[in-house]
């Protein structure tokens, strides 16, 4: 990751976690190495669950920075979150305040499922970031992605998958009509005609 994207992140974090994580409950949702949830640990949340579909992913970051935890201040649970709904009975999701959610929607292929799963939650701020076009209209670009890398989509044995981005319109029109409010957002070119997006959303 380069230095830019980290001052973006933390930036975007710095406005729009920190002042409101004290004490909190945080559901790091597809968290990758963890980096936002640990921020979050760092910054006063009293628990973070972490979920991904690559432990692997989590541990090693941990490991490799010599975070320490305790114990009572996290959980981890792993599962494949294109099948949110096979494994929302697991996951106590009644006792979070705040979500984050970045670098994943645009790798997913049940994105109504995921938002629906947010706001069913006790949740009331959603920090989440994606990639996706600027244009006019609702769009979504499928595309085929290889599962070999860590960041990428994720399927236990094929060696791609469909991924869906939606464009920036589409992801707004998925929060807005479930009742969520945008309070801040950020829009960075990326790569062409794609542009990454960090929103902050409550309700």
């Amino acid at each position: 990751m380069t230095d830019d994207y980290d001052k973006e992140r933390l930036d975007f974090l710095d406005k729009n976690l920190k002042p409101f994580v004290t004490n909190k409950k945080v559901f790091d949702f597809c968290c990758g190495t963890g980096m936002n949830g640990l921020y979050a640990l760092e910054h006063g949340a009293e628990h973070v669950i972490f979920t991904d579909a690559r432990p692997q992913t989590f541990e090693d970051w941990v490991k490799e920075k010599e975070i320490v935890l305790p114990d009572e201040t996290y959980k981890c649970q792993f599962f494949d979150a294109d099948r949110i709904y096979h494994h929302k009975n697991e996951i106590v999701t009644e006792k979070i305040d705040i979500i984050i959610y970045h670098g994943h929607f645009y790798h997913a292929r049940n994105h109504i499922e995921i938002i629906d799963f947010f706001t069913n939650s006790s949740a009331d701020r959603i920090l989440f970031e994606t990639k996706g076009r600027n244009n006019n209209g609702l769009s979504m670009d499928w595309y085929e992605e290889d599962t070999d890398r860590y960041l990428n989509a994720y399927h236990p044995t094929r060696t791609h998958e469909l991924c869906g981005m939606p464009n920036r319109n589409l992801c707004k029109e998925m929060f807005e009509s479930r009742g969520w409010k945008l309070t801040d957002e950020t829009i960075a070119n990326w790569v062409g005609e794609t542009f990454k997006f960090r929103q902050s959303w409550v309700r």
